[in-house]
This record gives C-alpha cells, sequence and structure tokens, in this order.
C-alpha cells in the first residue's frame, strides 16, 4: 500500500495545491481557464503526438486494449442512462450528461501522470491510447443523444454533421491521428523537433493537474444548488468508481488478454474520476449541471481511495 500511496499521494497534494491556491486571490480570475487551454490545446496533444508517432503501428492497433476499454465505457454509460430513467426517473434531456459523468474519467488530467509515475516513459504508449478510446466513444455518445432529441429542430444530416465535427475538431484526436500517420508512413522526427515536444510533454502531468485543481476551485462546482437527488449523485459517483473499472477487468480477464502493464493502464483508467469536461457539456446542452458538478466533487474526494485500492490489487509495486 505505501507504494501506491506513493503514487496518489502526490497527485491529489498537486490538485488539492491548485484548489487551495484557487481559493486565494494568488490566481486572477480565468487563469484557470488561461492554463487549462494550455493543456488543452498544446501539453497533452503535444504528448499523445509524440508517443503514437514513435511507436509501431502494431502496438498502436491493439485490438484487444481497444476493444476492452471501448466496451467497458459504453456498457457504463447504457447503464447509467437505464438506471437514472427507471429508477430515479430522470428527465430526458438529463441523460446524456448523467451517463457521460458516469463513464467519462479525467484520463488526459489524471490517467496519464499516475501511469507516468507508475511505470515512466514506457507507458506513454497505453496512456495515450487510453485518452483516446475513453474520449471518444462517450464524447460521441453524447453528441448523438444531446443532437438527436433535437430532431425537431434539427434533421438527422445536421446532427450527425455535428457529431463529427465536434469530435475531429478536439485537439486530442487529433493529435493521435497525425501520430499515427507519422508511424505508419515511418516519418522522422528530427531532434529539434524531439527537444521541442519534449519541452512541452513533459509539462503535461504536472500542468494538467493545476489545471484540474484550478477548475474545480473556479468552476464553481462546489456551489451548493437544489433540485439535486443524493441518490444520483452517489449512484453516478459509484458507477464511474467501481461499475467501469470492474467492467474491463472482467472483459480482459474473460475475453481481451493483455500483458499487465495494458491491463493496469485500462483498469486506472476506468477507475479514474468523472471528468471535468463533462461539467463543459452540462453547460453547453444546459443540462443536468449542478448535479454533474456534484459527482464530478463526490468522485474525486472517493477516487483517493478507490484509485490506491485497485493499484494495490493490481500489484504496483
Amino acid at each position: 500500500m505505501e507504494a501506491t500511496l506513493g503514487i496518489t499521494i502526490p497527485v491529489f497534494a498537486l490538485i488539492l495545491c491548485a484548489f487551495l491556491s484557487g481559493k486565494t486571490s494568488l490566481f486572477s480570475e480565468g487563469s484557470d481557464k488561461a492554463l487549462n487551454t494550455y493543456v488543452y490545446y498544446f501539453a497533452l496533444p503535444v504528448f499523445l503526438f509524440l508517443a503514437v508517432a514513435q511507436s509501431p503501428i502494431h502496438s498502436i492497433l491493439n485490438t484487444n486494449f481497444i476493444l476492452a476499454n471501448t466496451l467497458a465505457a459504453i456498457l457504463c454509460f447504457a447503464t447509467s442512462v437505464i438506471l437514472m430513467k427507471l429508477v430515479f426517473n430522470a428527465k430526458t434531456s438529463d441523460l446524456s450528461i448523467q451517463g457521460m459523468v458516469a463513464s467519462y474519467g479525467t484520463t488526459g488530467y489524471m490517467g496519464v501522470p499516475i501511469l507516468l509515475l507508475a511505470f515512466g516513459s514506457k507507458s506513454m504508449l497505453p496512456a495515450s491510447l487510453g485518452t483516446l478510446v475513453h474520449n471518444i466513444p462517450i464524447i460521441t455518445c453524447v453528441i448523438i443523444m444531446s443532437e438527436f432529441t433535437k430532431l425537431g429542430q434539427h434533421s438527422f444530416g445536421q446532427a450527425l454533421f455535428k457529431t463529427v465535427k465536434t469530435i475531429l475538431s478536439n485537439p486530442m484526436v487529433l493529435a493521435v491521428i497525425f501520430g499515427a500517420i507519422f508511424s505508419v508512413a515511418h516519418i522522422p522526427l528530427g531532434k529539434s523537433v524531439l527537444a521541442f515536444g519534449g519541452l512541452l510533454a513533459n509539462t503535461a502531468g504536472p500542468c494538467a493537474l493545476f489545471a484540474l485543481g484550478l477548475g474545480l476551485a473556479k468552476g464553481g462546482m462546489t456551489k451548493k444548488e437544489h433540485n439535486v437527488k443524493a441518490g444520483e449523485v452517489v449512484t453516478l459517483s459509484l458507477m464511474k468508481l467501481l461499475l467501469q473499472p470492474l467492467a474491463v477487468f472482467l472483459l480482459i480477464h474473460w475475453f481481451f488478454p493483455m500483458d499487465h502493464m495494458w491491463t493496469v493502464a485500462s483498469v486506472v483508467m476506468s477507475a479514474l474520476p468523472a471528468g471535468v469536461t463533462s461539467y463543459v457539456f452540462a453547460q453547453k446542452f444546459q443540462s443536468y449541471i449542478s448535479g454533474c458538478a456534484k459527482v464530478i466533487v463526490l468522485s474525486m474526494l472517493l477516487s483517493v481511495i478507490t484509485l490506491s485500492v485497485a493499484l494495490e490489487l493490481l500489484g504496483i509495486s
């Protein structure tokens, strides 16, 4: 347990440091958005591009990893949507965000730093691929559900176009696509490119964690609001922290075997707390905003325990 705490405590300590700093006058209003913009458009995409571009194509096309993680994420999304509707009688307009917050984790902001701490540079590829396969399916599900509920306002073609446009304009998706092109074409990266990219990529982990902490402090996510059922918040948080990692572990064990590091990467990426990006989508579609914020905060707090236990069970030392 000491070894796993050595991985998780620094991660949460940095988030807490940023959160407390954000609650003071040390950082001006909008500083969280500025740092988040840097991480989202520069540091993380460069990190992902370098990891994929320097890996052989057969490593990138790890079908067992892709299938296990994609199926687990979609399963968790669908289960949460059904559960929220049948048990909690949630509004139809809220279902897509509830599904997202129960299946979309902080892969880039927490998963990448944790895997780097646990495995070092050899975890760059599974961390990069994990970010991609956890982002695209869930974002696609959310956009499809949200846009297709507006079919009275938009045609099928318009809804489909918006879905594809949103996915392909994601900088992390583009980074992996271009990285794959470089890998397939065997395009070498010069020393100056690697040096420049390395400077940016090395800031991805710490800056992502700090941006996450500032976002929690500055984004109003701890603001008390009404009309949110506690049972929904707890259920969605537990589904994200327990159901999704359990689902991916069982899928790997029964159907999609892979080596230890890729298994750990799958479970860690699935066991992360609800992603802050869910809050962005909640605001964009004006659905389940306060509930989404509460799930993010609660799952973040509970993940200190669940992630440490998961890493311990997986034999990280």
